[in-house]
């Protein structure tokens, strides 16, 4: 999971190279971004089978 601000400076964006979980998605603020991509990064975690 990734957190960067857009070129513009006008928001973030996370993506993720994980290919079951490719997506852009745009943020106002890095907070946002940021609880965001932990919320996915958890949640992919949690899915996850033990091995």
């Amino acid at each position: 999971m990734y957190v960067a601000q857009t070129a513009a400076g006008d928001g973030f964006y996370t993506w993720c190279d994980d290919p079951r979980e490719r997506a852009v998605e745009g943020y106002p603020d890095p907070r946002q971004a940021i609880e965001a991509g932990l919320r996915r990064a958890t949640r992919r975690e949690t899915e996850e089978p033990e091995s």
